[in-house]
């Protein structure tokens, strides 16, 4: 976690963007033990904004933003 970002990543899975009511969502899988692939949670969450993020390989593409707790 980068504590001086205004942002910072988290690694998602099978994401599926989908409207309720209006309002843009997103539904995602991640793996909350690094390394492992069990367990797999899904989670929904509520679209702020798109960003064009570019990856380590330079390729270019447009992502949901999305705001949440980590605990």
């Amino acid at each position: 976690l980068d504590t001086g970002a205004r942002t910072s990543a988290l690694h998602a899975f099978r994401v599926t963007p989908f409207t309720k009511d209006g309002a843009s969502y997103v539904r995602f899988f991640v793996h909350p033990l690094q390394r492992k692939e069990k367990p797999e949670i899904k989670c929904v969450a509520l679209v702020i904004d798109h960003r064009t993020i570019t990856d380590s390989g330079g390729k270019r593409e447009e992502r949901p933003i999305i705001r949440t707790m980590l605990k």
